[in-house]
């Protein structure tokens, strides 16, 4: 899936929750977390094509990584950030499970046993018309993401404004006030 998915999810759902501000920003961070892996097309394409989705996509070490976010919010923030950073990244690999309806770059699924296996698994094969439901699901959850974005939008709830206040940039930028 696209990291407006997984954030815009991710962010609606802690609305819903009502969460205070470091828990929501736990929860949709640790939804854009297991995709670090994409820092791997650094290491060239072919590197990347065969890398991305498969370690930082397995369970344990999405525990893993939600366990170092969990514990860098706790020391910036002195507040207990881990069930949320564990529903985040939970978010993150079933979502990018769907996308395993179809062949992908090399990959017949998610390796969600690594390291402890390399098998991989898929939801191909296991459902039918897998390619269609697959197209289905992605297209309603993009659209139900873009969606909820225009909604917080429309309402002046800006969700990027979690992590950064555009207003204050372009003040700096210009050398406004606040």
């Amino acid at each position: 899936m696209d990291p407006l998915t997984h954030y815009m999810l991710a962010y609606s759902l802690g609305r819903r929750w009502k969460l205070e501000r470091p828990h929501l920003k736990a929860l949709t961070f640790a939804a854009l977390l297991p995709d670090i892996d994409v820092l791997s097309i650094l290491l060239g394409i072919d590197f990347f094509i065969e890398f991305h989705g498969t370690v930082t996509h397995s369970i344990f070490v999405a525990i893993v990584l939600s366990l170092v976010l969990s514990l860098t919010f706790f020391l910036y923030y002195r507040k207990n950030v881990i069930p949320f950073a564990l529903v985040g990244v939970g978010m993150h690999l079933m979502l990018d499970f769907i996308p395993t309806l179809w062949p992908r770059w090399g990959h017949v699924g998610m390796m969600l046993f690594y390291p402890f296996s390399p098998q991989e698994f898929a939801l191909r094969g296991v459902v039918p018309y897998s390619l269609l439901i697959g197209v289905v699901c992605v297209v309603l959850l993009s659209l139900l993401s873009l969606y909820a974005l225009l909604f917080y939008v429309n309402r002046k709830v800006y969700p990027w404004r979690l992590w950064i206040d555009e207003r204050k940039v372009l003040n700096l930028l210009t050398g406004q006030k606040s």
